[in-house]
């Protein structure tokens, strides 16, 4: 029963939030650079938006419905495709070196249009090492920033090296998924705590149409 009276609480917040989050004075926003997968992006594992360009993929939108005071996780839930088998016509994956995610999470002044943006996250992986190496500088060469007044992250991350999750394709074909984790921290008064997170939220999402 408590999973469900949280789940039926997630869900309401999915469909009050965005307007909450519409009488706010700035908004956070979160901004990533992939290679060599797909993903799907979840905050405090509420669901967001997918990137279904496996080559080079560049997205950035609001996060702001999502965001609570203090401390946030960041995941993408994602699937390293190499590309379609010619002969099943199906899509393939595998870790391989080079699979890179870079991602900054923005706080807005709307008014001001001051913003404060870290760089929460840059790993590559390297099959050597069987792991994601984080990079001390943004794909720019710039040395990341990780604290500013009222955003901050440790600038760490968490890879799970089983495929826990699933990413499912239009067409049915389901891959399962690895997941990686961050943490960031916002200082902010107008933001309301979300009790729920992890309860009955996550899901995995239909992307679209790949592409290269």
């Amino acid at each position: 029963m408590t999973r469900i009276l949280n789940w039926a609480a997630a869900l309401l917040l999915a469909l009050t939030a965005p307007l909450m989050a519409q009488d706010m004075d700035h908004g956070y926003y979160a901004n990533i650079v992939s290679g060599g997968a797909i993903w799907s992006l979840r905050v405090n594992d509420m669901h967001i938006r997918e990137n279904v360009n496996f080559g080079h993929g560049d997205s950035s939108g609001s996060i702001s419905w999502a965001v609570q005071p203090g401390r946030n996780t960041l995941s993408l839930i994602f699937s390293p495709i190499t590309g379609k088998n010619p002969d099943t016509g199906e899509y393939e994956q595998s870790l391989r070196d080079d699979v890179s995610f870079e991602v900054s999470v923005e706080r807005l002044d709307f008014k001001t249009r001051e913003s404060q943006e870290i760089n929460a996250l840059h790993v590559i992986y390297d099959e050597v090492q069987s792991g994601f190496v984080g990079q001390p500088q943004t794909r720019f060469g710039e040395d990341r920033v990780l604290r500013l007044p009222l955003i901050w992250s440790n600038g760490q991350h968490k890879f799970s090296q089983t495929q826990t999750e699933k990413v499912i394709l239009e067409n049915g074909q389901t891959f399962a998924a690895y997941r990686i984790d961050l943490e960031f921290f916002v200082e902010d008064d107008q933001l309301w705590p979300q009790h729920w997170e992890a309860e009955g939220v996550s899901y995995s999402p239909i992307v679209g149409q790949l592409s290269a």
